[in-house]
């Protein structure tokens, strides 16, 4: 479909239109690509980053525990006995408040099978340092050392090796997201320039379009007006558009092909004639006069 088939006002309406979307093509497109770097960082702050805090305070925590049970098995006075207890307690809190934590964390398959094994390890260790405590109470340090130098450490040496996987596998899966916000950041960089230089074409063109459009037919509309003017009344113009530059130039037409009917140009020609044989009687030595009147 032409553009000279509409008229200019729903034209120029069209052509904004399309601009305007062009401009939110460009903005949805730009959001899109925002989206996924957030995206990116949403799940390097909420679950890579949570998760290996979490190990690490289980980390700690468990060592600081270990720590204690040798102070139990050395520092054998009552006072230092009940502030070690004490400590454990907390300890033990500490340790499961992270892992109730870590375990709301969403989880990849392979973390999964790690943690469920380590969570057999953590429960095997917590319990270990209560049999220890109930040891101690008893008064059985010869057991009790048995105990820390075998379940204990074992259970610290165990724990320390699958909390270390654990955070190195969350510490790659941090890495892998920061890249994939590289990328998508190099990816928006990119495709917004391609959009924006896209968007910028197709406005240049579309505005040479609709000018094109406008300007051309008002020419045409000009150049019959001063054919017409000048007295050439035979030359025929035609116009395909429907807009209102072509009907102008239909309107013009049609007064050129009827101003020979009409009686104002008949007079006007017939006063061109007589002036005309005028002036040629004047070239030739002076105006015809009436013949005299017989008398």
């Amino acid at each position: 479909m032409s553009l000279r088939h509409l008229n200019i006002a729903p034209r120029a309406f069209l052509g904004f239109a399309f601009i305007a979307v062009l401009v939110v093509i460009l903005g949805v497109f730009a959001v899109s690509r925002m989206t996924q770097i957030r995206q990116s960082s949403v799940d390097m702050s909420a679950t890579q980053l949570p998760s290996v805090t979490s190990l690490g305070n289980i980390t700690e925590n468990v060592l600081r525990m270990r720590i204690l049970s040798f102070r139990v098995l050395v520092n054998r006075e009552p006072a230092a006995l009940q502030e070690a207890e004490t400590r454990i307690g907390v300890l033990t809190d500490k340790v499961k408040a992270a892992q109730a934590h870590y375990v709301q964390l969403p989880m990849g398959e392979q973390e999964a099978v790690m943690y469920k094994t380590f969570s057999v390890t953590l429960d095997n260790y917590l319990k270990a340092q209560a049999d220890m405590l109930v040891l101690s109470k008893q008064g059985k340090v010869d057991e009790m050392r048995a105990l820390i130098n075998s379940r204990i450490k074992d259970g610290t040496d165990q724990m320390g090796e699958q909390l270390n996987k654990l955070i190195a596998l969350n510490a790659a899966d941090a890495k892998t997201a920061d890249a994939a916000a590289g990328q998508s950041y190099e990816g928006a960089i990119t495709g917004v320039v391609a959009v924006s230089v896209v968007a910028a074409l197709l406005t240049v063109l579309l505005a040479w379009l609709l000018t094109r459009s406008i300007v051309t037919p008002l020419r045409k509309a000009v150049e019959v007006a001063e054919t017409i003017a000048a007295g050439n009344l035979s030359k025929t113009f035609a116009d395909d558009g429907k807009d209102e530059p072509a009907r102008l130039l239909s309107a013009l037409s049609s007064m050129q092909a009827n101003a020979p009917d009409h009686p104002a140009y008949r007079r006007l020609s017939h006063a061109a004639g007589f002036g005309g044989r005028r002036a040629e009687c004047g070239d030739r030595g002076g105006l015809p006069r009436p013949a005299a009147t017989e008398q």
